[in-house]
């Protein structure tokens, strides 16, 4: 689909250390690449990011801007860009933490997930197909509907994972704190 400038965009609003952003606010400044990216992880997103950041400069003097859009809050993605040296903006969209979310309370159809969401059904499907790849859902079909629900098993596996870590950081600090009683004891006569 191409847009010119000053014509209407779908109205997200996504996330920016400063608060909330719509988007339509940046296309009405003037002409915008939008960049949808999948995940921190793919090199693809990656690769994309250092060429666009080659072009960035470019795109500027002709008079446009580029916005990243990622699929996190807004303080991991900048924090990936700013790592990474993108010089353009990067906007948090955590619509699939939301879909997530909405499945703590119990199972729920794609509609009852998406009831009052700023998304459509399919964009709710599409986000609840990629956490089911990632084993973080499960779905049943129920007549002409398919119920999804949080898979314990997947989210025991993500838990164990990130588990490893906290033992990791625990020890870190018993070993530091032994080590500074240990300097404080031999300071003592």
């Amino acid at each position: 689909m191409t847009l010119q400038a000053g014509d209407s965009f779908p109205d997200l609003t996504l996330e920016s250390l400063d608060g909330p952003v719509r988007l339509s606010e940046r296309w009405s400044e003037r002409p915008v690449a939008i960049v949808f990216m999948r995940h921190f992880g793919c090199a693809f997103c990656r690769e994309y990011l250092i060429q666009l950041g080659r072009s960035y400069e470019d795109l500027r003097a002709a008079g446009g801007e580029v916005v990243a859009i990622f699929q996190y809050r807004a303080e991991p993605t900048v924090s990936f860009c700013r790592s990474r040296g993108v010089p353009f903006e990067c906007l948090g969209d955590p619509t699939r933490r939301k879909v997530f979310e909405r499945l703590r309370s119990g199972p729920l159809s794609v509609g009852e997930i998406a009831r009052d969401m700023p998304v459509s059904r399919p964009a709710v499907s599409q986000h609840l197909a990629a956490l089911k790849e990632a084993g973080l859902v499960i779905d049943r079909p129920v007549g002409t509907r398919r119920i999804y629900h949080i898979d314990p098993l997947g989210l025991g596996a993500l838990r164990a994972w990130l588990d490893q870590f906290w033992d990791q950081a625990l020890a870190s600090f018993q070993d530091e704190v032994e080590r500074r009683l240990q300097i404080e004891k031999e300071k003592k006569p």
